[in-house]
């Protein structure tokens, strides 16, 4: 019993290490809003639009109205955004297995920077 212990103890020592490692590495992240930015571009701007307002191009073009960004974030959590990104919501694809968790992540980073620069703007402003 006190072996088992002991190797459980350096299992969990060594693995908190190796994930410590990965993370200052930058091989694991959280996901940073500049690399969330460059995402959403890639995969959501078209028809989101470049703010996060639901004005993209290609909504636009296709009659399509998402979601107004800013304001999901506010009344939203983490978890539901993620999850929305993940398996997609009406017309919107998913992207659970085009992105990465990491990935995934920083596009809700970025997102959060949206819901705060609108706030900014307009702080008075409540969803519309």
């Amino acid at each position: 019993m006190e072996r088992t212990r002991y190797r459980m103890g350096w299992s969990a020592t060594g693995g908190a290490l190796l994930w410590l490692l990965l993370v200052v590495s930058g091989c694991v992240s959280g996901g940073s809003p500049q690399e969330g930015e460059r995402i959403y571009a890639k995969h959501c701007g078209s028809c989101h639009g470049e703010a996060g307002l639901g004005d993209g191009p290609t909504a636009r073009l296709a009659g399509l109205k998402p979601a107004n960004l800013p304001v999901a974030v506010r009344e939203k959590s983490r978890a539901e955004i993620v999850g929305t990104i993940s398996k997609g919501r009406k017309a919107m694809p998913a992207f659970g297995r085009i992105l990465t968790d990491a990935e995934r992540d920083a596009v809700y980073q970025y997102l959060r920077t949206l819901a705060e620069e609108r706030a900014a703007v307009s702080p008075g402003l409540g969803p519309t």
